[in-house]
């Protein structure tokens, strides 16, 4: 199992590679500042290529899709949709509002419509 670096020892792996410029050499510093196992080289090696791409040791928000097509002015939209046409087909309303059929079925049940 892998041990998660804490902020800590990462700040610390920086620096240390920006004085000894080898991971190697990070990994013989290492006992001198903690009482943990060295990392490895390849840790070194990635956490470090992190903070040079990123300028952070920090995790960053994922892009992509996100975690839910039905915000509140599509539901919104839905249920204008379905109130001015009440005779509006699933397929329909799902390609006027632009999402699936699936989202749409939900909005409708969240609308209780």
């Amino acid at each position: 199992m892998y041990a998660t670096r804490t902020t800590d020892e990462k700040v610390a792996i920086v620096r240390l590679f920006s004085k000894f410029g080898r991971a190697i050499d990070v990994q013989r510093e290492w006992p001198n500042y903690f009482d943990t196992t060295p990392p490895h080289l390849t840790t070194i090696s990635s956490i470090n290529r992190k903070f040079d791409e990123d300028g952070t040791l920090e995790s960053l928000p994922h892009s992509g899709r996100s975690s839910s097509v039905l915000s509140e002015e599509k539901l919104d939209e839905i249920e204008e949709m379905v109130t001015g046409n009440p005779q509006l087909s699933i397929r329909q309303g799902a390609a006027q509002a632009g999402i699936s059929k699936n989202s749409y079925q939900v909005g409708m049940q969240r609308l209780r419509l």
